[in-house]
């Protein structure tokens, strides 16, 4: 039997190396890597300063609820409010009611310019070339003859100057006639008045005696007015 001794892992002793330990991938003695009550204690508080409490540890405040909550309105309050909301309603009210309507600005009509009237007898007629310019006329006697009318014609000139000319025509027809000789003098034929003058002459229409109109026209033949012949 060998002479060599039984070291504690169950492993035999080498007198000559003496104990070579544990084994690699040996989970070691059982008492190995156990601290000792004390040696404990100081590996659980080693790196802790003792100051300072860990955060884990700190106790948690209670939360109040009711901080949160929205404020209540009590009766008084709102009785407040509606109050304030009338009074506000009837001062506004009053300030519209008691501030005078604006009236919008209207234009003031403007009548157009009347144009010059003549006093005295006759049709007053405007001449169509110048309204500034105008007179009156009128029929003063008819007399029919064999052949025609013959007519008594009155002008007068009330402002510019005025021409003259006749043209007539009979009004169951629609030819238009011109004057011929009068037998009568002095004839009216064609002529021009200044602003105040007048003149008085025969036109002589050789038409058949029934209803005709008798036209004033300028001295170039643009009508002016017209008068009835009776017939």
């Amino acid at each position: 039997m060998s002479d060599r001794g039984w070291n504690t892992n169950g492993y035999p002793n080498d007198p000559a190396q003496g104990d070579p330990g544990d084994p690699a991938g040996w989970p070691g003695r059982p008492d190995q890597g156990q601290p000792t009550a004390g040696q404990g204690q100081g590996v659980q508080n080693a790196g802790r300063e003792p100051e300072h409490r860990p955060l884990g540890n700190q106790p948690l405040q209670r939360v109040d609820i009711e901080a949160y909550s929205a404020p209540r309105f009590t009766k008084g309050w709102l009785l407040w409010v509606l109050f304030a909301a009338i009074i506000a309603g009837v001062v506004i009210g009053a300030t519209f009611l008691a501030r005078p309507a604006a009236v919008a600005p209207t234009a003031s009509p403007t009548s157009p310019a009347a144009a010059p009237t003549s006093s005295g007898p006759g049709l007053p007629f405007t001449m169509p070339s110048d309204p500034d310019s105008g007179g009156r006329w009128e029929v003063v006697s008819e007399q029919w003859q064999p052949g025609g009318v013959l007519l008594s014609v009155r002008l007068w000139a009330d402002r510019g100057t005025i021409s003259y000319g006749f043209l007539a025509f009979q009004n169951n027809g629609t030819n238009v006639i011109d004057p011929a000789p009068s037998p009568r003098q002095p004839e009216l034929t064609r002529g021009t008045l200044a602003e105040g003058d007048s003149t008085t002459g025969y036109v002589f229409l050789p038409i058949q005696r029934a209803p005709a109109t008798l036209i004033l026209t300028t001295a170039t033949g643009r009508q002016i007015s017209a008068l009835p012949v009776k017939s």
